[in-house]
């Protein structure tokens, strides 16, 4: 880790309006929505088959394996079959991870800059292009 990295915030604070917060919280909905009706998708008409034409794996770690979505996909019909209407890039992670729902909030949540930037440190995460947005 280069030492100071994280020493200065290079953005300005974020101040949403009500309306802006309200539309982030319908965004949250319907992603959330997209990704429940994937979920069943695979499991039902997909047989919890990967297809490796749709997906690449990203990281494989004991038990669990985190696929993207390939991008040919969204360059050659300016959408993407697996990501719902959300139009965001798409991840799908399968297998077990021994830990608790907690474990897993505390890995994937930053309620703080301060918070993000401790755990980019030990994470090993070199981008420090980040910023936390409070609802």
């Amino acid at each position: 880790m280069v030492k100071g990295r994280f020493t200065i915030n290079p953005f300005p604070d974020l101040k949403l309006s009500p309306s802006d917060t309200g539309n982030l919280h319908e965004i949250a909905g319907s992603i959330l929505e997209a990704n429940v009706q994937r979920y069943e998708n695979f499991l039902t008409k997909e047989n919890k088959i990967i297809d490796p034409d749709h997906w690449k794996v990203l990281k494989t770690k004991e038990n669990s394996t985190v696929y993207t979505a390939r991008h040919h996909d969204v360059y050659r019909t300016g959408t993407h079959k697996h990501q719902g209407d959300t139009g965001l890039p798409s991840l799908l992670s399968l297998g077990t991870t021994v830990g608790s729902l907690e474990d897993m909030m505390f890995g994937v949540v930053n309620p703080t800059l301060e918070m993000m930037r401790i755990k980019a440190s030990w994470q090993r995460d070199d981008d420090s292009r980040c910023q936390c947005i409070h609802l």
